[in-house]
């Protein structure tokens, strides 16, 4: 009797605790949150000289890369002026649910090239990324984005809520950048044999 009890507990405890378990080939199953990048598009509408095109977006484990162009028509100058808003979604298929969360303003975008992150995209732009730009065409390859990196300065409340960036960018010239990029940290379900 105890041994048929028993079993029931143990049959119990695996669906709940392993509701998708193939009984043939145990797995564990772990939640991972990943960063999404939901979206990019040019909000200049093509008329910056510095643009992105082919841009894709593809996860190892937790782990956003991202690949694409990015064509520069004119030799940029300094100060390239940088001005970053962000919003935050509540539902990201509600844009009624969006409000404002901050700005981050820089004079000059090259000063701050050096910081980790700006950084970190730059080492996989090829040719290498010389500030300010000059007229050429360049290719990110392989850019790895980590959540753990991200996740602390726009932390997500639900995995629903959309996180809005505005990019502009200016040099004494005029528009340099327009990019508007739509991220959300998801959680996903990693399984992996026992």
């Amino acid at each position: 009797m105890h041994v048929r009890l028993l079993k029931y507990v143990i049959l119990v405890l695996v669906l709940v605790f392993l509701p998708d378990a193939d009984f043939a080939n145990p797995i564990l199953v772990q939640r991972q949150k990943v960063l999404r990048i939901e979206y990019t598009q040019d909000c200049s509408k093509n008329l910056a000289p510095l643009s992105f095109s082919g841009m894709s977006v593809f996860r190892n484990g937790s782990t956003a890369i991202l690949k694409g162009g990015m064509m520069c028509t004119r030799d940029l100058q300094r100060p390239l002026k940088f001005h970053f808003r962000v919003e935050k979604c509540k539902d990201k298929s509600n844009p009624d649910t969006c409000e404002y969360h901050s700005t981050w303003k820089w004079d000059d975008l090259c000063a701050i090239m050096k910081m980790p992150m700006i950084k970190d995209f730059a080492d996989y732009v090829e040719p290498p990324v010389i500030c300010p730009l000059r007229k050429n065409q360049y290719r990110i390859k392989d850019a790895k984005f980590n959540p753990a990196v991200w996740e602390p300065l726009f932390a997500a409340e639900t995995p629903n809520t959309l996180w809005k960036f505005h990019f502009i960018t200016n040099d004494p010239v005029g528009l340099a950048c327009c990019l508007e990029i739509g991220i959300r940290f998801a959680h996903v379900r990693h399984r992996g044999t026992v």
